[in-house]
Formats: structure tokens, C-alpha cells, sequence
């Protein structure tokens, strides 16, 4: 875009030129139609390559946002897998001490 508008600067300045001729001025005049439409060409597709880049930073949070939810799953799933395995561990051994305090028990009561 911004050599379209330089383009376009360029040859207006030389068709601006006093020493100008007329079929100079002439050429210009047809030209800036042209000019003026690679511009604008230049222009929208600037437009569609930002809105692209847009989406593109959208889908990239989007991804994240899920990447970031699937890890704290994971961790959750994780801790309570831990906190399951814990409270097994500590059931076994208050079996453990129950059997125990029952076997003394009845030793105590055969002496």
C-alpha cells in the first residue's frame, strides 16, 4: 500500500511540475485511476490480512483457554487419585491397629 501511495505521489508531483507537458498531465489523469485502485486494492487486503489475524489470535486463546483447562483436570484428577490412595493406606492401617488392639485384648483376658 504504502508504495501505491508513494507511486501515486510521485507521478503527481511530476505531472504537477511546471515544465510539465500537456500529454504529461494527460497521462497522469488517466493513470490515477489506476493508482487509486491499487490502493484501495492494497487497503483491503490489509483489512482481510488483520481480520485473519484476528481469528488467528482468537482460535490461539480459544486453545490455550481448553490447554489450560485439561491441565488443571489433570492435576485435580491426579490429586484426588492421591488423596484415594492416602485415605486406603490409612484404612489398612486402622484395620491393622484394630486387629491389634482386639488380639491384645484377648490376650490380656486369658491371663
Amino acid at each position: 500500500m504504502q508504495e501505491a501511495t508513494a507511486a501515486i505521489q510521485a507521478e503527481m508531483d511530476l505531472a504537477s511540475c511546471l515544465d510539465a507537458e500537456d500529454g504529461m498531465v494527460e497521462a497522469f489523469g488517466a493513470w490515477l485511476a489506476t493508482g487509486r485502485r491499487t490502493v484501495a486494492e492494497a487497503m483491503a487486503e490489509m483489512a482481510r490480512a488483520q481480520a485473519s489475524a484476528a481469528q488467528a489470535r482468537a482460535r490461539m486463546t480459544i486453545a490455550r483457554t481448553a490447554a489450560e483447562a485439561v491441565e488443571t483436570l489433570l492435576e485435580q484428577k491426579a490429586q484426588a487419585a492421591a488423596t484415594e490412595q492416602l485415605s486406603q493406606e490409612q484404612q489398612i492401617l486402622d484395620e491393622a491397629g484394630l486387629r491389634r488392639s482386639c488380639v491384645n485384648t484377648q490376650d490380656a483376658s486369658t491371663l
